[in-house]
């Protein structure tokens, strides 16, 4: 039973920053064109949050999925999803808000980034359900937040906050 707790805290976690990500991107769009302060800083804050996300499942999540027959192939695609939504924030940073290409790009990060979440709440979720044991999950719990905390405080020293 505890276990079970534990994997459903741990993948409650990040359910819940999925829909984050999911409702920052949908605030980017709908923001008027004219707020490029605020775009922008909409922006850096999504990014670094969702970069402390990626990194998190890639350090600690993804690799313990990978070990399992069962769960290698669907965590090496979301290993290559994560290198796709990589590639779009750097399109994304080289191109000015003011161009029709970044709405555009944003769009496509959003379609990329739904198809994603939707693959590891429906595949990668039920796979940790039964093949991580209850160390484990807290473990990776355990680090994933901490790997969170690490990028926060990169982005407040940069942030000047």
């Amino acid at each position: 039973m505890m276990q079970q707790q534990r994997q459903e805290d741990f993948l409650a976690m990040l359910h819940e920053q999925h829909m984050k990500v999911q409702q920052e991107i949908m605030q980017m769009q709908n923001m008027p064109m004219n707020e490029h302060d605020r775009k922008k800083d909409v922006w850096r804050q999504f990014k670094h949050d969702i970069t402390a996300h990626m990194d998190g499942e890639e350090k600690y999540w993804y690799p313990v999925l990978e070990r399992n027959q069962n769960s290698r192939m669907d965590a090496q695609m979301a290993m290559e999803e994560h290198k796709a939504a990589r590639e779009v924030f750097k399109d994304l940073d080289d191109t000015d808000m003011d161009d029709s290409r970044w709405m555009a790009r944003l769009m496509v990060l959003q379609e990329l980034l739904t198809s994603h979440i939707k693959e590891e709440e429906e595949k990668l979720f039920p796979e940790t359900r039964q093949g991580i044991g209850d160390r484990q999950t807290m473990e990776i719990m355990n680090d994933f937040k901490k790997e969170q905390e690490h990028h926060r405080g990169i982005l407040d020293r940069i942030m000047g906050s």
